[in-house]
């Protein structure tokens, strides 16, 4: 008797539904940055789950140990990365409509001439993917630069010939009008960046896409930008 009463106790939880781990948990999500002040990844984050009703807590990571914290399952989603990086992560699961959409330039003096020879030399933030395959379809020597901040200075001092940026980056890197005015540039990659989530939490897509496009309805990101000169994805 004792036994039919310890099943009978026992059937709730037995048939009781379990509650996806998204439903009471607290996101960490990565947004990449390799210098200081380099937060615009992590303004767009917040404003991406706050728009979705969710919980998340964003932190700022180099891209190397990004990569080594997913790996080891210790991150949530990251905030917005290429869908060349998503792909190499096969727990990572991307929200459908990009979260940025920006004009990859390259950036050298306007007292020189445009890189174009295999000899010479542009840099660009370390880890990043869309510079190297720029850089290789125009047929110049990429360079890695651990702190993304010092690339437009190692261009004014020659230390190479030219700099990989994205266009809302180069705005917030460049100290002056009058340091802008010393580059010229052109574009030569269309960048989607992509937010997203580990596998775990691939229930979340359908809220975040919708609060993507409502943030895009409103202007939000180009708003963040013109607004926050000074922090960046």
């Amino acid at each position: 008797m004792r036994c039919i009463y310890r099943l009978l106790a026992a059937l709730p939880l037995l048939f009781t539904p379990a509650m996806p781990a998204a439903a009471h948990s607290c996101l960490l999500i990565a947004s990449v940055a390799e210098a200081p002040g380099d937060d615009f990844g992590f303004a767009l984050g917040k404003a991406l789950y706050a728009e979705a009703g969710l919980c998340a807590r964003i932190v700022r990571l180099p891209s190397e140990r990004v990569w080594r914290m997913l790996r080891s399952g210790e991150l949530d989603g990251v905030v917005a990365r290429t869908p060349e990086f998503i792909a190499g992560q096969p727990q990572l699961v991307a929200v459908p409509t990009p979260l940025v959409i920006a004009a990859g330039r390259l950036y050298w003096r306007t007292d020189r001439v445009r890189p174009r020879d295999g000899a010479q030399t542009v840099g660009y933030p370390r880890g990043w993917i869309w510079p190297r395959l720029a850089a290789r379809s125009l047929g110049l020597a990429p360079v890695e630069v651990n702190n993304n901040g010092l690339l437009l200075k190692m261009t004014e001092t020659g230390r190479i010939d030219g700099c990989l940026l994205a266009d809302y980056e180069f705005a917030a890197f460049a100290a002056s009008e009058e340091q802008r005015r010393s580059f010229a540039s052109a574009d030569v990659f269309s960048i989607r960046l992509y937010h997203a989530v580990t596998r775990e939490f691939a229930v979340l897509v359908p809220e975040l896409n919708a609060a993507i496009h409502r943030l895009e309805d409103r202007g939000e990101v180009d708003r963040l930008v013109k607004d926050h000169p000074a922090i960046l994805q």
